[in-house]
């Protein structure tokens, strides 16, 4: 097949479509006429299949997949935020999980054995430093009045 020089003419009727279009029209068509307009629909209906099995095979793993990391992170917040609430003395999480009826005794060891005199030794260190920051705001303000 060769470019059809009649297509140059028949393209300055139609300036957007330009000659390729034309071209492009016939070889179409003699495909057409040389497989059958069946054998093109079987080769379309066989593409669609497959683009179709390819999208929601790609669908599937990038919705799974971004599902299981959701529940993955809401897993873990659900496990930071109970361990924070049990550290930081929350009173619903001392009664659930320390004060409790079922396995509390573990936790309750478990915590007993964390106060360590290094735990301690920091703590009174925090406590110095927000006695400092007092002693200093409240001379701020006597200074004042």
């Amino acid at each position: 097949m060769t470019f059809d020089i009649g297509y140059l003419k028949e393209a300055e009727n139609y300036p957007t479509l330009g000659p390729a279009y034309f071209d492009s029209r016939k070889v179409s068509q003699e495909l057409l006429e040389k497989y059958g307009e069946q054998d093109m629909k079987e080769v379309a209906q066989k593409a669609a299949d497959d683009l179709y099995i390819r999208l929601l095979e790609s669908f599937e793993n990038h919705f799974l997949s971004d599902t299981e990391n959701n529940i993955r992170g809401h897993i873990t917040r659900m496990v930071d935020n109970t361990v924070t609430a049990i550290l930081g003395g929350n009173q619903w999480a001392i009664d659930k999980y320390v004060m409790g009826k079922y396995d509390c005794e573990k936790v309750r060891s478990s915590l007993a054995s964390l106060v360590s005199k290094e735990l301690k030794d920091k703590r009174v260190e925090d406590l110095e430093k927000e006695n400092k920051r007092l002693t200093e705001s409240l001379r701020v303000y006597q200074d004042r009045y």
